[in-house]
């Protein structure tokens, strides 16, 4: 049995998951590699929720934060699969 601390819920996961994507959009403001850091989790967090337009966001937040850094394939992955998500 699963302790109720420990108990995640994909609503949980999901409102997390949306933190991040606002560290994320903070910190791209200022070419941050944090940004990549912050998208990255927001996007891990998302895929384990039930929320496809997070998932979607997430991609986003991370092809952004992959652009800023030079990382222009992995950018237009994450573009391409934030795309496919809807």
């Amino acid at each position: 049995m699963v302790s109720a601390a420990y108990a995640r819920t994909a609503e949980s996961i999901a409102d997390e998951a949306w933190k991040y994507l606002q560290l994320s959009d903070n910190f791209t403001y200022n070419r941050s590699d944090s940004a990549l850091w912050a998208s990255l989790k927001a996007l891990e967090l998302a895929k384990r929720s039930d929320d496809p337009e997070l998932l979607s966001q997430a991609h986003r937040s991370a092809s952004i934060a992959f652009g800023d850094m030079g990382l222009y394939d992995e950018a237009i992955e994450q573009a391409y699969l934030g795309h496919c998500t809807h």
